[in-house]
């Protein structure tokens, strides 16, 4: 929003908001009201002709006064044809009590038509449900119930992959002699001997599974619609299946990518912390993007594009209803949009019905 004028600001301040807004008039306010409208025109024609003594005149001197003003519930339509009618370059929007808003130019129309309004930064999540989409304190997409649910699977699965691989060493450490669940159980001292590498080796095991069954469900495919959805939004591509099935599949932002570092750091620690961490911080993205690539993601079918489009379009909407960050909102309110407390909360009740099932508490990770 462009900063607002009062009345006994100088033309010298106000040229220098529009240039630097690149906005051709403001709005006047007093209380909050708008009672005046002062254009470029009104600016440029006392300052050709006195350019030093114009910057000191009063802005209150040359706004116009009672001005056209859009009502925040306009519809995009109805604010061109009052951009129309007034002739001016931006119009004030006011809410119904009468409250400035804002401003409204053409070029922001023009944007809002072309799909170039949207959340600065736009994150996402797959579900076995569709895609979750989030950005600017709003969300789009798959609801609160599948995002619990996937909480829920999430954690049967990692919890139950913990206790199954678990067992599994064990028995299979009986029937062998091999010490797979010592090794797997106890934290290597290096990685001087063969001994300490399948240790590293059993310890990731469960992430490493996990990455083959993921690549195995439709989640992977719900995954890639989110980042190829999110990708055409980045780059102001049209939300068609055509168009989102060329998007790259993995992503920078991608969560994968910081599970990947903390997983290098995990399998590097035991040789030296400051190893793992500097490896973890060089390599995160890089191994991150083929994790994604040939694990978590794979080719989308039209389905699983068009849950991802959908989750996209309802984002966009909201955003162009309302752009910005919602000021009105807590930031629990936005925390509780990103969707992951509603994930945390399903992993929690899977691992309470899981010790509730087994008799003894588990790992949460």
């Amino acid at each position: 929003m462009a900063p607002i004028l009062s009345a006994e600001e100088s033309l010298g301040r106000a040229s220098e908001i529009m240039r630097s807004h690149q906005v051709g008039a403001l709005a006047v306010i007093a209380d909050g009201r708008v009672i005046g409208l002062i254009r470029e025109d009104e600016i440029l024609n006392p300052l050709s002709e006195n350019p030093d003594g114009a910057r000191l005149l009063r802005v209150g001197e040359f706004a116009v006064g009672d001005p056209i003003t859009v009502p925040a519930a306009a519809t995009p339509q109805q604010a061109l044809r009052a951009l129309q009618w007034s002739g001016s370059p931006a119009l004030p929007v006011v809410e119904a009590d009468g409250i400035y808003r804002g401003m409204i130019t053409r070029t922001d129309l023009m944007e809002y038509w072309s799909g170039e309004v949207k959340p600065p930064r736009i994150g996402g999540m797959a579900t076995p449900f569709g895609v979750y989409l989030t950005g600017g304190g709003l969300r789009g997409g798959v609801g609160d119930i599948a995002l619990f649910l996937t909480g829920m699977i999430m954690g049967v699965l990692v919890l139950s992959l913990q206790y199954g691989l678990s067992y599994g060493f064990e028995a299979l450490e009986r029937a062998t002699g091999w010490p797979i669940h010592a090794l797997a159980a106890s934290p290597p001292m290096g990685l001087s001997t063969w001994m300490d590498a399948a240790g590293i080796l059993l310890r990731i095991m469960p992430f490493l599974v996990l990455l083959v069954f993921i690549r195995l469900t439709p989640v992977a495919g719900y995954h890639a619609g989110e980042h190829q959805t999110v990708w055409a939004i980045e780059r102001g591509e049209p939300l068609v299946p055509e168009v989102v099935g060329r998007m790259p599949r993995p992503h920078p932002r991608c969560g994968t990518n910081l599970v990947t570092g903390l997983m290098i750091f995990e399998a590097l620690r035991y040789i030296h912390p400051y190893i793992g961490l500097i490896c973890a911080v060089l390599f995160w993205r890089r191994l991150g993007h083929y994790i994604q690539l040939y694990f978590t993601t794979r080719t989308a079918s039209l389905k699983q594009l068009e849950s991802g489009i959908k989750a996209g379009k309802e984002l966009l909407e909201k955003y162009r209803q309302n752009p910005g960050e919602p000021s009105s909102e807590s930031l629990l309110a936005r925390l509780w949009n990103l969707g992951l407390i509603k994930i945390l909360l399903g992993y929690g009740v899977a691992a309470i019905l899981l010790y509730q099932l087994l008799g003894y508490a588990l790992p949460l990770f």
